[in-house]
């Protein structure tokens, strides 16, 4: 979910004001997503350089 203000003209903006951006529609971007585990495999730890055949079917 994007939040209100997340727009291509505030994206823009953004890219020369980070902190504007930020104080806009960071913090509340922050406060909406919020990332909930349905598995015990979203919690496991991989890096991505070495991965298992098992995780690269994954």
């Amino acid at each position: 979910m994007l939040p209100e203000g997340y727009t291509v003209s505030n994206l823009a903006k953004g890219q020369y004001k980070p902190k504007w951006f930020y104080d806009k529609v960071g913090k509340k971007g922050m406060k909406i997503n919020k990332f909930t585990p349905e598995s015990k495999a979203d919690n496991q730890e991989v890096d991505p350089s070495h991965l298992t055949l098992d995780q690269q079917k994954n």
